[in-house]
Protein backbone atom coordinates (compact mmCIF):
# COMPACT_ATOMS: atom_id res chain seq x y z
CA UNK A 1 0.00 0.00 0.00
CA UNK A 2 2.76 2.48 0.93
CA UNK A 3 4.72 1.66 -2.24
CA UNK A 4 1.59 1.90 -4.35
CA UNK A 5 0.80 5.35 -2.92
CA UNK A 6 4.37 6.50 -3.58
CA UNK A 7 4.25 5.33 -7.21
CA UNK A 8 0.90 7.04 -7.75
CA UNK A 9 1.22 10.27 -5.77
CA UNK A 10 4.94 10.82 -5.13
CA UNK A 11 6.01 12.93 -2.14
CA UNK A 12 2.41 13.95 -1.43
CA UNK A 13 1.78 10.45 -0.08
CA UNK A 14 3.84 11.37 2.99
CA UNK A 15 0.84 13.29 4.31
CA UNK A 16 -1.67 10.49 3.74
CA UNK A 17 -2.88 8.93 7.01
CA UNK A 18 -3.31 5.19 7.20
CA UNK A 19 -5.33 3.44 9.93
CA UNK A 20 -6.03 6.91 11.30
CA UNK A 21 -2.50 8.31 11.73
CA UNK A 22 0.70 9.25 9.89
CA UNK A 23 3.53 6.84 9.01
CA UNK A 24 6.69 8.87 8.42
CA UNK A 25 9.20 6.01 8.29
CA UNK A 26 7.28 3.77 5.83
CA UNK A 27 6.51 6.79 3.65
CA UNK A 28 10.12 8.01 3.61
CA UNK A 29 11.27 4.44 2.99
CA UNK A 30 9.10 4.24 -0.11
CA UNK A 31 10.48 7.59 -1.32
CA UNK A 32 13.96 6.09 -1.11
CA UNK A 33 12.94 2.82 -2.75
CA UNK A 34 11.27 4.78 -5.56
CA UNK A 35 14.73 6.04 -6.61
CA UNK A 36 15.82 2.50 -7.52
CA UNK A 37 14.49 -0.22 -9.84
CA UNK A 38 11.25 -1.71 -8.60
CA UNK A 39 12.81 -5.18 -8.50
CA UNK A 40 15.01 -3.95 -5.63
CA UNK A 41 12.03 -3.02 -3.46
CA UNK A 42 11.93 -6.19 -1.33
CA UNK A 43 15.67 -6.19 -0.59
CA UNK A 44 15.74 -2.47 0.19
CA UNK A 45 12.70 -2.85 2.45
CA UNK A 46 14.44 -5.55 4.48
CA UNK A 47 17.60 -3.42 4.78
CA UNK A 48 15.50 -0.54 6.13
CA UNK A 49 13.75 -2.86 8.59
CA UNK A 50 17.05 -4.19 9.93
CA UNK A 51 18.57 -0.70 10.14
CA UNK A 52 15.62 0.82 12.02
CA UNK A 53 15.34 -2.17 14.35
CA UNK A 54 19.06 -1.90 15.13
CA UNK A 55 18.70 1.85 15.74
CA UNK A 56 15.85 1.31 18.19
CA UNK A 57 17.85 -1.46 19.91
CA UNK A 58 20.87 0.83 20.16
CA UNK A 59 18.83 3.50 21.94
CA UNK A 60 17.36 0.92 24.31
CA UNK A 61 20.82 -0.39 25.21
CA UNK A 62 22.15 3.09 25.98
CA UNK A 63 19.11 3.90 28.12
CA UNK A 64 18.79 0.58 30.00
CA UNK A 65 22.53 0.17 30.53
CA UNK A 66 25.37 -1.77 28.93
CA UNK A 67 26.10 -5.40 29.68
CA UNK A 68 23.60 -8.21 30.10
CA UNK A 69 20.70 -5.90 30.95
CA UNK A 70 20.96 -3.80 27.81
CA UNK A 71 21.52 -6.86 25.62
CA UNK A 72 18.41 -8.57 26.99
CA UNK A 73 16.32 -5.45 26.42
CA UNK A 74 17.55 -5.10 22.83
CA UNK A 75 16.93 -8.77 22.04
CA UNK A 76 13.39 -8.37 23.37
CA UNK A 77 12.57 -6.35 20.23
CA UNK A 78 12.64 -9.57 18.20
CA UNK A 79 11.67 -12.10 20.90
CA UNK A 80 9.01 -10.47 23.09
CA UNK A 81 5.60 -12.10 23.16
CA UNK A 82 3.63 -11.03 20.09
CA UNK A 83 6.67 -10.35 17.89
CA UNK A 84 5.38 -12.33 14.89
CA UNK A 85 3.36 -9.43 13.48
CA UNK A 86 5.66 -6.41 13.97
CA UNK A 87 9.08 -7.90 13.20
CA UNK A 88 10.34 -7.95 9.61
CA UNK A 89 7.90 -5.48 8.04
CA UNK A 90 8.31 -1.84 7.02
CA UNK A 91 4.57 -1.40 7.52
CA UNK A 92 4.79 -2.49 11.17
CA UNK A 93 8.06 -0.74 12.05
CA UNK A 94 6.09 1.66 14.25
CA UNK A 95 5.73 -1.12 16.83
CA UNK A 96 9.44 -1.95 16.84
CA UNK A 97 10.58 1.65 17.28
CA UNK A 98 7.96 2.51 19.94
CA UNK A 99 10.01 1.08 22.86
CA UNK A 100 13.02 3.06 21.64
CA UNK A 101 10.90 6.20 21.50
CA UNK A 102 9.71 5.84 25.09
CA UNK A 103 13.25 5.06 26.26
CA UNK A 104 14.47 8.21 24.52
CA UNK A 105 11.73 10.37 26.04
CA UNK A 106 12.44 9.10 29.56
CA UNK A 107 16.22 9.45 29.36
CA UNK A 108 17.25 11.82 26.60
CA UNK A 109 20.61 12.43 28.29
CA UNK A 110 21.74 8.94 27.20
CA UNK A 111 21.51 9.90 23.52
CA UNK A 112 23.22 12.67 21.57
CA UNK A 113 20.95 15.64 20.87
CA UNK A 114 21.16 15.49 17.06
CA UNK A 115 20.46 11.76 16.97
CA UNK A 116 17.70 12.13 19.54
CA UNK A 117 15.97 14.88 17.58
CA UNK A 118 16.00 12.87 14.35
CA UNK A 119 14.78 9.67 15.99
CA UNK A 120 12.11 11.50 17.99
CA UNK A 121 10.80 13.18 14.84
CA UNK A 122 10.70 10.01 12.73
CA UNK A 123 9.38 7.71 15.47
CA UNK A 124 6.76 10.16 16.75
CA UNK A 125 5.28 10.67 13.29
CA UNK A 126 5.21 6.91 12.65
CA UNK A 127 2.22 5.49 14.46
CA UNK A 128 0.14 6.64 17.44
CA UNK A 129 2.70 5.97 20.16
CA UNK A 130 3.86 9.56 20.61
CA UNK A 131 0.23 10.42 21.31
CA UNK A 132 -0.04 7.54 23.78
CA UNK A 133 3.14 8.62 25.58
CA UNK A 134 2.15 12.32 25.62
CA UNK A 135 1.39 12.45 29.38
CA UNK A 136 4.84 11.03 30.17
CA UNK A 137 6.44 13.42 27.70
CA UNK A 138 4.76 16.40 29.38
CA UNK A 139 5.95 15.23 32.82
CA UNK A 140 9.54 14.83 31.57
CA UNK A 141 9.61 18.29 29.97
CA UNK A 142 8.02 20.02 32.97
CA UNK A 143 10.21 18.22 35.53
CA UNK A 144 13.44 18.96 33.71
CA UNK A 145 12.55 22.63 33.31
CA UNK A 146 11.45 22.96 36.95
CA UNK A 147 14.53 21.25 38.41
CA UNK A 148 17.29 22.36 36.06
CA UNK A 149 15.77 25.25 34.08
CA UNK A 150 16.71 23.42 30.90
CA UNK A 151 14.58 22.77 27.83
CA UNK A 152 14.38 19.18 26.65
CA UNK A 153 14.04 19.74 22.90
CA UNK A 154 14.01 16.03 22.10
CA UNK A 155 11.00 15.44 24.33
CA UNK A 156 9.34 18.60 23.03
CA UNK A 157 9.69 17.38 19.42
CA UNK A 158 8.13 14.06 20.48
CA UNK A 159 5.33 15.93 22.24
CA UNK A 160 4.54 18.22 19.31
CA UNK A 161 4.58 15.28 16.91
CA UNK A 162 2.29 13.41 19.28
CA UNK A 163 -0.17 16.31 19.19
CA UNK A 164 -0.06 16.19 15.38
CA UNK A 165 -0.93 12.50 15.50
CA UNK A 166 -3.78 13.23 17.94
CA UNK A 167 -5.18 15.77 15.47
CA UNK A 168 -4.95 13.29 12.60
CA UNK A 169 -6.59 10.56 14.70
CA UNK A 170 -9.45 12.88 15.69
CA UNK A 171 -10.03 13.77 12.04
CA UNK A 172 -9.94 10.10 10.98
CA UNK A 173 -12.57 8.32 13.12
CA UNK A 174 -12.90 4.56 12.79
CA UNK A 175 -16.06 2.47 12.89
CA UNK A 176 -16.81 0.34 15.93
CA UNK A 177 -18.25 -3.13 16.36
CA UNK A 178 -21.14 -4.39 18.40
CA UNK A 179 -19.81 -7.01 20.82
CA UNK A 180 -20.53 -6.68 24.51
CA UNK A 181 -18.05 -4.32 26.20
CA UNK A 182 -15.83 -6.03 28.77
CA UNK A 183 -13.30 -3.39 29.92
CA UNK A 184 -12.19 -5.12 33.13
CA UNK A 185 -11.64 -8.49 31.45
CA UNK A 186 -9.89 -6.88 28.49
CA UNK A 187 -7.56 -4.73 30.62
CA UNK A 188 -6.51 -7.76 32.69
CA UNK A 189 -6.11 -9.81 29.53
CA UNK A 190 -3.86 -7.24 27.86
CA UNK A 191 -1.69 -6.99 30.97
CA UNK A 192 -1.29 -10.77 31.08
CA UNK A 193 -0.65 -11.50 27.40
CA UNK A 194 3.00 -10.30 27.34
CA UNK A 195 3.76 -12.98 29.94
CA UNK A 196 1.76 -15.86 28.44
CA UNK A 197 -1.57 -17.43 29.27
CA UNK A 198 -1.25 -18.98 32.74
CA UNK A 199 -2.32 -17.43 36.09
CA UNK A 200 1.34 -16.66 36.86
CA UNK A 201 1.72 -13.44 34.81
CA UNK A 202 0.47 -11.46 37.81
CA UNK A 203 3.38 -12.77 39.88
CA UNK A 204 5.89 -11.86 37.17
CA UNK A 205 4.41 -8.38 36.83
CA UNK A 206 4.49 -7.81 40.60
CA UNK A 207 8.15 -8.88 40.74
CA UNK A 208 9.05 -6.38 38.03
CA UNK A 209 6.94 -3.61 39.60
CA UNK A 210 8.78 -4.22 42.88
CA UNK A 211 12.02 -3.08 41.18
CA UNK A 212 10.56 0.45 41.20
CA UNK A 213 11.36 0.68 44.90
CA UNK A 214 15.08 -0.15 44.69
CA UNK A 215 18.09 1.27 42.87
CA UNK A 216 19.13 4.49 41.20
CA UNK A 217 17.11 4.05 37.99
CA UNK A 218 13.76 3.41 39.63
CA UNK A 219 12.24 6.52 38.04
CA UNK A 220 13.15 5.21 34.60
CA UNK A 221 11.43 1.94 35.43
CA UNK A 222 8.43 3.83 36.79
CA UNK A 223 8.15 5.59 33.43
CA UNK A 224 8.36 2.28 31.55
CA UNK A 225 5.63 0.72 33.72
CA UNK A 226 3.52 3.83 33.20
CA UNK A 227 3.99 3.34 29.46
CA UNK A 228 2.71 -0.22 29.80
CA UNK A 229 -0.39 0.96 31.65
CA UNK A 230 -1.06 3.80 29.21
CA UNK A 231 -0.81 1.55 26.15
CA UNK A 232 -2.92 -1.14 27.79
CA UNK A 233 -5.62 1.37 28.69
CA UNK A 234 -5.63 2.86 25.18
CA UNK A 235 -5.89 -0.54 23.49
CA UNK A 236 -8.65 -1.44 25.94
CA UNK A 237 -10.61 1.66 24.97
CA UNK A 238 -9.99 1.10 21.25
CA UNK A 239 -11.10 -2.53 21.28
CA UNK A 240 -13.64 -2.47 24.10
CA UNK A 241 -16.30 -3.17 21.48
CA UNK A 242 -14.34 -6.17 20.12
CA UNK A 243 -12.74 -7.92 23.12
CA UNK A 244 -12.79 -11.44 21.67
CA UNK A 245 -9.89 -10.78 19.29
CA UNK A 246 -7.67 -11.20 22.36
CA UNK A 247 -8.70 -14.76 23.04
CA UNK A 248 -6.08 -17.48 22.63
CA UNK A 249 -5.12 -18.29 19.06
CA UNK A 250 -6.45 -15.09 17.44
CA UNK A 251 -4.73 -12.28 15.59
CA UNK A 252 -3.76 -8.98 17.15
CA UNK A 253 -0.46 -9.97 18.78
CA UNK A 254 1.02 -6.56 17.99
CA UNK A 255 -1.35 -4.98 20.51
CA UNK A 256 0.56 -6.51 23.40
CA UNK A 257 4.02 -6.68 21.78
CA UNK A 258 5.21 -3.21 22.88
CA UNK A 259 4.08 -3.86 26.44
CA UNK A 260 6.07 -7.09 26.38
CA UNK A 261 9.22 -5.26 25.32
CA UNK A 262 8.69 -2.57 27.97
CA UNK A 263 8.37 -5.19 30.72
CA UNK A 264 11.71 -6.68 29.65
CA UNK A 265 13.21 -3.17 29.63
CA UNK A 266 12.07 -2.75 33.25
CA UNK A 267 13.96 -5.91 34.16
CA UNK A 268 16.98 -4.87 32.07
CA UNK A 269 17.22 -1.53 33.85
CA UNK A 270 17.13 -3.30 37.22
CA UNK A 271 19.84 -5.73 36.10
CA UNK A 272 22.09 -2.79 35.17
CA UNK A 273 21.37 -0.97 38.45
CA UNK A 274 23.46 -1.11 41.62
CA UNK A 275 20.69 -2.56 43.78
CA UNK A 276 21.14 -6.27 44.52
CA UNK A 277 17.51 -6.53 45.54
CA UNK A 278 16.45 -5.03 42.23
CA UNK A 279 18.68 -7.48 40.34
CA UNK A 280 17.18 -10.44 42.19
CA UNK A 281 13.63 -9.28 41.50
CA UNK A 282 14.46 -8.69 37.83
CA UNK A 283 16.00 -12.13 37.39
CA UNK A 284 12.99 -13.77 39.05
CA UNK A 285 10.55 -11.79 36.90
CA UNK A 286 12.47 -12.54 33.69
CA UNK A 287 12.74 -16.25 34.47
CA UNK A 288 9.04 -16.54 35.20
CA UNK A 289 8.21 -14.54 32.06
CA UNK A 290 10.43 -16.77 29.90
CA UNK A 291 8.87 -19.94 31.27
CA UNK A 292 5.35 -18.68 30.58
CA UNK A 293 5.90 -17.10 27.16
CA UNK A 294 7.29 -20.37 25.84
CA UNK A 295 3.97 -22.06 26.72
CA UNK A 296 2.14 -19.61 24.48
CA UNK A 297 -0.10 -21.53 22.06
CA UNK A 298 0.16 -19.01 19.23
CA UNK A 299 2.30 -20.05 16.29
CA UNK A 300 5.77 -18.51 16.51
CA UNK A 301 6.96 -18.53 12.92
CA UNK A 302 9.23 -16.17 11.05
CA UNK A 303 7.15 -13.57 9.18
CA UNK A 304 9.05 -13.94 5.91
CA UNK A 305 8.78 -16.85 3.44
CA UNK A 306 11.16 -19.81 3.59
CA UNK A 307 11.34 -20.13 -0.19
CA UNK A 308 13.30 -17.78 -2.43
CA UNK A 309 11.92 -14.26 -2.68
CA UNK A 310 11.55 -14.43 -6.47
CA UNK A 311 9.56 -17.66 -6.13
CA UNK A 312 7.37 -16.13 -3.44
CA UNK A 313 6.67 -13.05 -5.59
CA UNK A 314 5.88 -15.14 -8.66
CA UNK A 315 3.49 -17.30 -6.67
CA UNK A 316 1.79 -14.23 -5.19
CA UNK A 317 1.46 -12.59 -8.62
CA UNK A 318 -0.13 -15.66 -10.17
CA UNK A 319 -2.50 -16.42 -7.29
CA UNK A 320 -6.18 -15.70 -8.01
CA UNK A 321 -7.62 -12.72 -6.15
CA UNK A 322 -11.03 -11.17 -5.63
CA UNK A 323 -11.41 -7.40 -5.19
CA UNK A 324 -14.54 -5.99 -3.57
CA UNK A 325 -15.97 -2.59 -4.51
CA UNK A 326 -19.04 -0.63 -3.46
CA UNK A 327 -21.96 -1.09 -3.76
CA UNK A 328 -21.20 -4.82 -3.62
CA UNK A 329 -19.39 -5.50 -6.89
CA UNK A 330 -16.72 -8.20 -7.09
CA UNK A 331 -13.84 -8.36 -9.57
CA UNK A 332 -12.09 -11.74 -9.96
CA UNK A 333 -8.48 -11.69 -11.20
CA UNK A 334 -6.68 -14.90 -12.18
CA UNK A 335 -3.36 -14.72 -14.06
CA UNK A 336 -2.43 -18.36 -13.56
CA UNK A 337 -3.90 -19.47 -16.87
CA UNK A 338 -6.04 -22.16 -15.24
CA UNK A 339 -9.57 -22.62 -16.51
CA UNK A 340 -12.53 -22.51 -14.11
Amino acid sequence: MFLSDQLRFGWQAFFFPYAGYLHAIPRLSMMLIDLFPLSWAASLSMIIVVAMTAWSASIIIRVCGAGAGGAIAAIALVLASGWTEPVGSVTNLQWVIAPGLLALILKTSAIGRAEGLVFAFLASLSGPFAAAFAPLTAIVVATQFYRYRSINWVAIIAGISGLVQVLVIVLSPESTGSQKAEPVWLFARLLALPFGYSPLPLVAALLLVATLFAGESRWLRAGLVSGVLLLTAIVCVKFNHLPRIFEAGTVGQRYWYVQGVLWVMVAASALSDVSKIGKALAVSGLLLTFLQVNKEPLRREWPWPTQSWSGFVSEAQMSPATHHYAPGWNFDLDLSGSKK
